[in-house]
């Protein structure tokens, strides 16, 4: 029994050892081996040793970008052959969408400056000289790629949170990307052209009394609705992250400029002498498919 035993235990034990080797010589792969030689005014060389001269000490050197050296042995303080080193795996650049169609849902936030400039005359005497508004919420987008570095589709932004009575806004969206498929990581600029419609509420103070239970107010304040029709454009950098599936994440920022078409004064008698210039910046996140 004891010597049946011990065969079954031999058996086992060459199996297993066959195994780990084949392991090992599977997980070698990973690895590299260098000579390396010390320097004496600092530094190390990695490569491989070609020749050794034992009684003067001279090597003959080549190292890993194929150069070749002649050191005398007072140029060294010693030398390692045979060292193990593990190769880094790098990360395989992943396909990326180049052709048809991409839809992106994602968030936007914003920092719109509305500045005011604003003439006195005999009715309004003062005005607030600017609104800060910071519209946040979801982008949506879709288009198509072509040509591989190309893309053109329509986008628009629909706040959740702003300051603005109302606010839209639709265009088109362009991408332009150099992609050298060697990261999955690819740097592009964005443009967007849109038009949009968005309402404040102005605040001003006129030439009229307001008269109420504790006295009268002179001058009176009047808010006012003010609608701007204005054409965006909005240029920065962005980078997209490749996922697999050719799916992406795209994150950027903008800057915000717009061009006002028209402006129009609700519930006025009188409009105000006001011009208005609106520009901003946007932080944008999107997911692609």
């Amino acid at each position: 029994m004891s010597s049946l035993f011990r065969k079954s235990f031999l058996v086992s034990f060459i199996v297993l050892i066959t195994l780990l080797s084949g392991s090992a010589q599977t997980d070698s792969s990973g690895y590299e081996t260098y000579d390396l030689i010390y320097l004496k005014k600092g530094g190390v060389l990695k490569g491989e040793i070609l020749s050794f001269d034992e009684e003067f000490g001279g090597i003959v050197f080549k190292d890993t970008a194929g150069r070749k050296y002649s050191l005398a042995r007072e140029e060294y303080d010693y030398f390692i052959e045979d060292k193990t080193f593990r190769i880094k795996a790098s990360k395989p650049v992943l396909p990326r969408k180049e052709e048809g169609l991409e839809f992106s849902v994602g968030f936007f936030g914003s920092f719109i400056d509305v500045q005011q400039d604003f003439t006195p005359d005999d009715f309004y005497l003062n005005a607030q000289n600017a609104i800060s508004d910071v519209p946040v919420g979801l982008k949506l987008a879709a288009g198509k790629f072509f040509n591989g570095s190309n893309y053109l589709g329509v986008t628009t932004n629909i706040p959740f949170v702003k300051q603005s009575k109302s606010y839209f806004d639709f265009g088109f969206r362009y991408i332009y990307r150099q992609d050298t498929k060697k990261k999955n990581a690819v740097f592009y600029i964005p443009i967007e052209l849109k038009y949009c419609a968005i309402k404040y509420d102005l605040s001003y103070s006129v030439n009229d009394t307001l008269f109420t239970d504790n006295g009268f107010e002179f001058p009176s304040e009047q808010e006012i609705d003010g609608t701007f029709n204005t054409l965006s454009l909005n240029v920065g950098p962005g980078v997209s992250f490749i996922l697999p599936n050719q799916k992406s994440i795209n994150l950027e920022a903008t800057f915000e400029r717009h061009f006002i078409l028209s402006q129009k004064f609700s519930s006025a008698a009188t409009e105000p002498n006001s011009d208005f210039n609106i520009f901003g910046f946007s932080l944008v996140a999107l997911y692609n498919f």
